[in-house]
């Protein structure tokens, strides 16, 4: 909610804002089925906006994609069955755009990813049984054009944030070489929020440089302010430019981390837990009746 309420600031030149939820619990909910049809559906959209929108329409896509989101993990459906996660602003933002709620998606990351960035269905071309992590030779084939590709082609500035998860063991595979002239983010499955490490090794870029001085900084807030920061960057360079921004959160993925400021409860003890994780003294885990602070963290 909160990274969606920062993003509010180019309310004015967006044309389409999708919010598209993924993960293990929303394809068990939706019967494990692998359909990818709202996600082609959305993909279709952008790429119609490349050479349909009219001279005068502004075009600009912000495409945010929230992991392991389930079905009531968002205030409009979780009122529904009792549940108890308070999500204002994204309920604002469906109330007021189109839901689509009665869709499919693959259970994994990467074979999510593969639908979306190519609008392909994943077993179509070889991507539909695995995550790509820790250096996996795996990745989004070369010869499938991605989204960015497309619109970049067609004069459309691009950008990619966040989670990534389409292959890293060659530039190729990488958001740089497939369509996007600017990327922020990590390569793998997972990472660190506030390191930025997967195990021992820094996974974190900026378009291909690793960035070495966020150690301590909060994922999900510092992708979306650089998401705010390059489109302010196009539209003082070149009014009017074309905008499309995929914003890929590794939120709500594991490993559950959050700022110290939005745990009720101190971190005192390094324990198990499935709770939230605060960042406090050595990012140690909240006790497992830990609260979401969810008033102090909008």
């Amino acid at each position: 909610a909160q990274t969606i309420h920062e993003t509010r600031f180019i309310d004015h030149i967006l044309v389409h804002f999708f919010l598209v939820a993924i993960g293990e619990r929303i394809a068990y909910i939706m019967s494990g089925k692998t359909v990818a049809a709202a996600i082609t559906l959305a993909a279709s959209l952008c790429i119609v906006g490349a050479a349909g929108v009219k001279q005068n329409s502004p075009k600009n896509v912000l495409f945010m994609l929230i992991d392991d989101l389930g079905y009531a993990d968002v205030g409009y459906h979780g009122k529904l069955v009792n549940a108890t996660i308070p999500t204002p602003t994204i309920d604002e933002l469906s109330a007021a755009g189109v839901r689509l709620e009665q869709y499919y998606v693959t259970q994994l990351c990467s074979p999510t990813r593969t639908s979306l960035m190519s609008g392909r269905y994943p077993y179509s071309i070889g991507m539909q049984d695995e995550v790509i992590v820790d250096g996996h030779p795996s990745c989004l084939p070369v010869n499938a054009s991605t989204i960015a590709d497309r619109l970049q082609a067609a004069g459309w500035a691009t950008s990619a944030y966040g989670k990534w998860d389409l292959g890293m063991t060659s530039w190729g595979c990488t958001p740089t070489c497939r369509g996007f002239d600017h990327f922020f983010g990590f390569y793998n499955a997972f990472n660190d929020y506030f390191t930025h490490h997967v195990g021992v090794g820094l996974d974190f870029r900026n378009d291909t440089a690793p960035v070495k001085d966020m150690n301590g900084s909060y994922f999900t807030e510092i992708v979306t302010a650089d998401a705010i920061r390059w489109a302010r960057a196009v539209q003082e360079k070149q009014p009017g430019q074309p905008m499309f921004s995929y914003l890929a959160h590794q939120s709500n993925h594991a490993p559950m981390e959050v700022p110290a400021r939005c745990c009720t409860m101190a971190c005192t003890e390094r324990v198990h837990c499935t709770s939230w994780v605060c960042q406090h003294t050595q990012r140690q885990p909240c006790p497992a009746d830990a609260v979401w602070n969810d008033v102090s963290c909008r």
